[in-house]
């Protein structure tokens, strides 16, 4: 949803995307719960929250935000960006208990049947947040590109006058 907001992937490629994850998602729990005794499906669980739903669905909506944001200007971290990254997920996992993961909650979801708060706490939110990121680095990016063009202007017209002198 980010790629696609941030004006890197086409709408097309995100519906692909999305139904190729959606379906290996339901292939895999379906093979899990088809090959595993019954007495282990305990321990596979529907997404559920311990917090009000409206509140753990802003709590989905600004970790996924933020969570999109790291990964679409993580190259900033240079060599240790996947350290960083990673560490900065989990704190905001740590901090929340936030999902951030709309496939990981249908994980769950589908295995027990239960799309209780699905749609509302980890769909929509998620999706919405990483939407609202997407098109804050394609504003923030492209403003910043414009000022680099600029400089780069700038100068090469100062070179210019600089010989001509």
């Amino acid at each position: 949803m980010s790629a696609a907001a941030a004006g890197s992937l086409s709408v097309v490629r995100l519906v692909l995307y999305t139904g190729c994850q959606c379906a290996g998602v339901v292939l895999a729990m379906s093979l899990i719960k088809t090959l595993t005794p019954p007495s282990y499906h305990d321990r596979v669980s529907a997404p559920s929250s311990p917090l009000p739903p409206a509140y753990a669905a802003v709590l989905e909506f600004a970790f996924g935000f933020i969570n999109t944001l790291i990964g679409l200007f993580a190259d900033a971290f240079g060599e240790y960006k996947a350290w960083w990254v990673s560490s900065l997920v989990i704190v905001q996992i740590l901090v929340s208990g936030a999902s951030m993961d709309p496939t990981g909650a249908l994980a769950g979801a589908y295995f027990h049947q239960d799309y209780t708060l699905l749609l509302e706490i980890y769909w929509i939110p998620s999706l919405l947040g990483a939407a609202l990121a997407g098109l804050f680095h394609r504003i923030v990016t492209k403003h910043f590109l414009k000022l680099a063009g600029e400089a780069k202007t700038t100068k090469q017209k100062e070179r210019i006058e600089k010989k001509v002198d």
